[in-house]
C-alpha cells in the first residue's frame, strides 16, 4: 500500500466528523429511500456467473452496509484510514471488506469491478479532478460494468425565501436536512456560487449565524447547525453541466430519482457505464 501524495490528518477530525454523520439527515445522507434503490442496482448489475466486485469511493456507512447481504466481494477506498475507522461503528451490520488508502483519482489497483459506487462522492471532489477520477473509474471497471452514483445536481430555476424556509422546518413540513439544503443553495443566504459550482460550508456556517444576528432564527435552531460546520467545499454543478462532465468518459443509463425528502428532482442516483 504505497502512503505518497496520501495527506495525513489528525484523528479527533474524524472522531468528530463521525459523530456529526450520526445526527444529519437526508439529503446530504443517504435517505432509506436512496439505500431501496441502491439495492435494487446492486441486484440488478450484479455478476451473474461468479462472485460480484463491488469498490466503494468513501467510507459512507450506509453503502457499506448494503452489501452484506448480497454476499459481494467488496474494498472500499478512502484517503484517509481515520475517516473509515471512525464511520465504521456507524454500521449497523458486520461484513468483510478490503480498505485500501489512497485518493479516489489515484486508486493503485489493477483488478476489475462489476460495479463502482459512491454516494455524492464525485461532488466531493474539485472540479478539476474530477476527470482524472473518471478516468480511474474507466480503467477499474469489468467489461459491461457500471458506475453507480448519486449525484448532486443545482436546479438553477429554483429559489426560496429564508423566511419561508424556516417556517416550513418549524412547522416540520421539512427536516433540518432539507432546510440547509434550501439555505445554501437557493436562498438570499446562499453559500453555493453558481459561477464556480462550489458550495462551502464554512460560508454557510457564518450566513447561518447571520441568520441568528438578524433574529430570523432561535439560539436553540442555530445550536443545532453546530454539527455542520466542516469547513468542506463541495461541486455541485447543473445536470446539463455534469452530465458533459461524464459523457467524456460514461455513457449515461439512467437516473432514478428517490422518494421521501424535497430534493428527489435534484439528487438522483445514476447509472453509467463506459462509452470505449
Amino acid at each position: 500500500m504505497s502512503k505518497k501524495n496520501i495527506k495525513v490528518i489528525n484523528k479527533k477530525s474524524f472522531q468528530a466528523f463521525a459523530a456529526r454523520w450520526a445526527k444529519t439527515l437526508p439529503p446530504a445522507r443517504p435517505a432509506k429511500e436512496d439505500i431501496i434503490i441502491y439495492r435494487k442496482l446492486f441486484n440488478q448489475y450484479k455478476n451473474r456467473t461468479g462472485k460480484t466486485k463491488l469498490l466503494i469511493l468513501g467510507a459512507t456507512p450506509e453503502l457499506r452496509d448494503l452489501p452484506a447481504s448480497l454476499k459481494f466481494d467488496v474494498t472500499v477506498v478512502d484517503f484517509n484510514i481515520e475517516m473509515i475507522r471512525a464511520l465504521t461503528p456507524l454500521r449497523k451490520t458486520k461484513s468483510k471488506e478490503k480498505v485500501i488508502v489512497s485518493w479516489w483519482q489515484k486508486i493503485p489497483l489493477k483488478d476489475h469491478y462489476d460495479i463502482v459506487a459512491g454516494d455524492v462522492a464525485v461532488n466531493m471532489l474539485d472540479k478539476k479532478d474530477i476527470p482524472a477520477l473518471f478516468k480511474r473509474i474507466n480503467f477499474l471497471l469489468a467489461p459491461g460494468g457500471v458506475f453507480i452514483h448519486r449525484d448532486a445536481f443545482y436546479n438553477a430555476k429554483k429559489k426560496v425565501g429564508a423566511k419561508k424556509a424556516i417556517k416550513a422546518w418549524r412547522q416540520h413540513k421539512i427536516d433540518i436536512g432539507d432546510f440547509r439544503w434550501l439555505i445554501e443553495l437557493y436562498s438570499q443566504y446562499k453559500s453555493y456560487n453558481p459561477k464556480t459550482g462550489v458550495d462551502s460550508k464554512t460560508l454557510l456556517y457564518k450566513n447561518v449565524h447571520k441568520m441568528y444576528e438578524q433574529g430570523l432564527l432561535t439560539k436553540a435552531e442555530l445550536d443545532q447547525f453546530g454539527v455542520f460546520n466542516d469547513n468542506v467545499k463541495i461541486t455541485i454543478l447543473t445536470q446539463p453541466a455534469w452530465q458533459k462532465l461524464y459523457s467524456k468518459f460514461f455513457n449515461l443509463v439512467k437516473c432514478v430519482k428517490p422518494k421521501g425528502h424535497i430534493f428527489c428532482q435534484d439528487l438522483p442516483v445514476c447509472v453509467y457505464k463506459r462509452n470505449n
